[in-house]
């Protein structure tokens, strides 16, 4: 079955599913990050750069945040999802799994994708439902990508023309534009406006 087109009940057990099938199965890869964005049928890229930022890929990771939640493991799933995830036998101890995890978390992605389209919106909710909150999340899972060569670099500003130059300031301007474009395609305004965004700089997220 095509993942993107898994229907809403099938997403809703994604994760006992996605964990029945791992307990039968043979070793699967180191992360399986891979196989989760495949399945749930979202971005591999921005769901390894969310767990890179979370864990630098570290699945014994846990983080204390300041409201006494912790945020665990691999995807650094938040404790705030054990109540709904117990009910699928995920408990705290399954989530230091790496693919346990990166299942959970492209799972949860999903749910953003499927309440806030293809756009980075969703990459922010999957920290956080609060905009100046989950904004910066965000930014910082683009600086994440930006830093592995998948997203193109923020343009930098054209610089002024000397006053001793004023009289071809004109050309000036013109030569600094075309080095800021080719350095910064016309992608760049997808990968930096604000959350609401569709990601055309990844032409998807699904």
């Amino acid at each position: 079955m095509n993942p993107h087109r898994l229907s809403p009940r099938r997403r809703a057990l994604a994760p006992s599913l996605a964990l029945a099938a791992l307990l039968a199965s043979a070793p699967a890869a180191a992360d399986c990050i891979d196989d989760a964005a495949r399945y749930q049928g979202v971005h591999p890229h921005v769901l390894r750069a969310i767990a890179y930022h979370e864990s630098r890929m570290k699945p014994e990771t846990v983080n204390h945040n300041k409201n006494s939640t912790r945020d665990i493991g691999l995807m650094g799933i938040n404790t705030v999802h054990g109540g709904e995830l117990s009910r699928y036998g995920i408990g705290p101890d399954r989530l230091f799994d790496p693919c346990v995890n990166a299942y959970v978390g492209a799972w949860l992605l999903r749910r953003k994708v499927d309440k806030y389209g293809a756009t980075w919106k969703a990459v922010a909710a999957y920290h956080s439902e609060t905009p100046q909150i989950g904004e910066a999340y965000m930014r910082r899972i683009q600086d994440v990508m930006r830093r592995w060569g998948l997203l193109p670099a923020v343009a930098t500003a054209a610089p002024k023309p000397v006053p001793a130059a004023a009289q071809s300031s004109a050309n000036a301007t013109s030569e600094a534009m075309a080095a800021a474009a080719a350095v910064a395609p016309v992608a760049t305004q997808a990968a930096t406006q604000n959350g609401g965004g569709e990601l055309d700089a990844l032409a998807t997220i699904r």
